[in-house]
């Protein structure tokens, strides 16, 4: 028997039960997609963000993605290798609701940026470049041509670039695939146009212009890749080198030539020369010959070599070009004389290697031949010397000092050479003093 107050407990009971309502919760999908480092260039790396409320289960799909789905809250790393649009869809429930949510993420491709400058023909201005674009991925182009024409381009392929002017340009190319820039610069050297020159170079014995004449050639063109020398009526080493040396035999006014190639442009320069007459005259002007005891000119002198030596520059290969010594005792020029070559050692000097015979006519007065100071100014070749009878008429009298200047002073050498020597000045300075000559001088002796 139930009693009353278990009956009154069961009707509350009841009653209750019958009232009550059960209350669902919502579910609300949401997710953040956090791209790592902020790069959307394949390949990319995310992470996602579950912001859901309400939902106790959850299915996450990523097409394109690695991996390609979760059954997790938070799936953690997500990574897409390929470009492209990529939907990414989270689904999310409980007992007694379901929602979803989906976003997409755009993953971009990568640039790799690669280009050539071609130079056209060869790289001396005028020229012009040639772009062999190579890049892979770019959506848009920028480029930049340093001293250029033109100085900017924004087509995948630019035109031809013009540069008329030599120097190193940069090349610079900025491109953007997708969010991301790139850039990337080369650089060209380009050398100077065609120029074209040359310089002539009388060999030694060659400086006076007197045929017969040789002369090395130095080119000094710029950019040339080939040469084409021309000469008419003298003789070239060769026509086509670099640089040549010249012949002529005889005396007249020639042109030599030399016409420049480069592929590109064609220059030529022209250069007259004109050859006297051989007047067998050597013309040796300002020679400074010092006292004995002078330390800074020497007294021994080479008219071949046209160089004045000291005692300490004459050995076996320079003695035998020694034509004479001049010997002065001191600063007043009391005591001076003209030596030959082979008696060095009979006064202060010693013994020269090879040294030549020479003889010389110092007083004139005595010795019964008339040449004056302006019979030797007025020598233009070496008909005046021919008829002096120098070796016949020397004397042993080759003393001589300061009191007759301007002094002409007559030698001939064993190898048949006559000349004339003219002293312009006595220059007393203490142990530095020296005489200042002229010498006229046979080339070759003759018989």
């Amino acid at each position: 028997m139930f009693t009353s107050n278990k009956l009154l407990f069961i009707f509350i009971l009841l009653t209750f039960v019958s009232c009550y309502k059960e209350t669902p919760v919502y579910v609300v999908s949401d997710f953040v997609i956090e791209v790592q480092n902020d790069n959307y260039t394949a390949p990319i790396k995310l992470m996602l963000d579950n912001k859901t409320t309400g939902a106790d289960q959850y299915l996450w799909t990523f097409e394109g993605g690695e991996p390609a789905g979760s059954n997790k809250k938070n799936p953690g790393e997500i990574i897409y290798s390929e470009s492209g649009v990529f939907p990414i869809r989270l689904e999310s429930w409980n007992h007694y609701h379901r929602d979803s949510k989906e976003l997409t993420i755009r993953v971009d491709r990568a640039a790799i940026l690669d280009f050539e400058p071609r130079i056209r023909i060869n790289s001396f201005v005028p020229a012009e470049i040639e772009i062999i674009n190579n890049t892979l991925g770019a959506d848009s182009y920028e480029w930049f041509f340093e001293g250029g024409v033109p100085e900017t381009s924004s087509e995948q392929v630019p035109p031809l670039i013009q540069y008329a002017h030599p120097g190193e340009y940069a090349i610079i190319l900025k491109a953007v695939s997708g969010r991301k820039g790139y850039e990337m610069t080369k650089k060209i050297t380009l050398f100077p146009e065609l120029s074209v020159d040359f310089e002539i170079e009388p060999f030694f014995e060659c400086v006076d212009m007197e045929a017969p004449w040789k002369a090395f050639v130095n080119n000094k063109s710029i950019s040339a890749l080939s040469y084409s020398w021309n000469a008419p009526g003298g003789r070239l080493k060769s026509s086509t080198e670099t640089c040549t040396e010249i012949y002529y035999d005889n005396p007249g006014t020639y042109f030599l030539s030399l016409e420049a190639q480069n592929g590109k442009q064609t220059k030529t320069k022209t250069v007259e020369i004109v050859l006297k007459q051989n007047s067998n005259l050597q013309i040796l002007e300002n020679v400074n010959l010092g006292i004995s005891d002078n330390k800074e000119n020497g007294c021994f002198y080479s008219c071949r070599n046209r160089n004045v030596m000291k005692a300490e520059d004459v050995n076996t290969e320079t003695g035998k070009t020694v034509d004479f010594i001049f010997f002065g005792l001191n600063q007043n020029f009391n005591y001076c004389l003209f030596i030959s070559p082979d008696e060095a050692e009979e006064f202060v000097f010693s013994p020269i290697p090879e040294a030549i015979k020479t003889w010389f006519i110092t007083i004139l007065e005595n010795s019964g031949i008339s040449f004056s100071s302006t019979d030797f100014d007025a020598m233009k070749d070496d008909s005046a010397l021919c008829q002096l009878p120098i070796k016949e008429k020397h004397t042993g009298n080759r003393y001589f000092n300061s009191s007759l200047c301007p002094r002409i002073v007559l030698f001939e050498t064993s190898d048949g050479r006559k000349g004339a020597i003219k002293i312009k000045r006595f220059v007393s300075q203490g142990l530095d003093s020296y005489i200042e000559v002229d010498i006229k001088v046979q080339k070759e002796g003759k018989p």
